[in-house]
């Protein structure tokens, strides 16, 4: 089955290993605390603040989560799965924490990469939660990942569109130069995804870097500043400006 997975993998650019997670208690253990101190982060006022919170979409550092979540996965079987798509050890890799917060009927974003094209990251994210239509799951365009297309070809070629609907305890493995975006969360519920981060492995100690051991929402994309909040004003109430603009440059600057 790791093999045809792993095909899959090739072929679209990310892929969902169902997993039983949602029966052990020691993943059950993590979940809990995770919330918990999720529920003192969203009640501070000041991520309101934050670039992204009119967008809907904000990031998390899971501090020692982040930990304890790789130490959980590679306990179990389903570790020799991941290998096998990756076609390399998790300890090949450097690796660091992240992941992403969609807030209550916000969370729309544009389709886009994660880093350039040429640069190597894979994403291994695992459903904290169920993940359906109804709280903003993610949607990636399907083989996407297999040219550095220039945003204009992108945006007129012909797309297979896929969101990954995940239940507790499913792992999405994903190539980060597969375009894709956050879709609305329609739900009265934050959306919380964690994820690790691979990357080619360089410093033998550089395993993560992890903000604090507290578990922390973050500020997106977006520069905190009165121009960062502006765009991101104009991102989502006029995104088909964005779209424009990126389409006319991409063209003229052929890229």
């Amino acid at each position: 089955m790791s093999f045809l997975e792993k095909e899959k993998f090739e072929k679209n650019g990310c892929v969902i290993l169902k997993t039983d997670f949602s029966h052990n208690e020691n993943f059950k253990k993590i979940i809990k605390n995770i919330y918990s101190d999720l529920a003192i982060e969203i009640k501070n006022e000041s991520i309101k603040k934050f670039s992204g919170y009119t967008m809907g979409n904000l990031n998390v550092y899971p501090g020692k989560y982040g930990h304890e979540i790789l130490d959980f996965i590679s306990s179990q079987k389903q570790i020799d799965e991941i290998e096998v798509i990756l076609g390399s050890k998790i300890e090949d890799f450097s690796i660091k924490y992240g992941g992403n917060l969609s807030l209550p009927n916000k969370g729309a974003q544009l389709y886009h990469t994660d880093g350039k094209y040429n640069e190597k990251m894979i994403l291994i994210s695992i459903a904290t939660e169920i993940i359906d239509e109804n709280n903003g799951p993610t949607e990636v365009c399907l083989g996407s990942h297999k040219k550095n297309f220039k945003f204009w070809e992108f945006y007129f070629q012909k797309k297979i569109k896929k969101k990954l609907f995940l239940n507790l305890g499913d792992i999405a493995i994903r190539n980060h130069n597969c375009w894709h975006r956050g879709t609305k969360n329609f739900s009265e519920k934050p959306r919380l995804l964690l994820s690790l981060l691979l990357f080619p492995k360089i410093d033998e100690n550089n395993r993560e870097d992890s903000v604090s051991e507290k578990l922390k929402i973050a500020p997106n994309f977006f520069k905190s500043n009165k121009y960062g909040r502006f765009y991101e004003y104009i991102y989502v109430k006029f995104g088909f400006i964005i779209v424009f603009f990126k389409l006319l440059f991409s063209i003229i600057k052929n890229k």
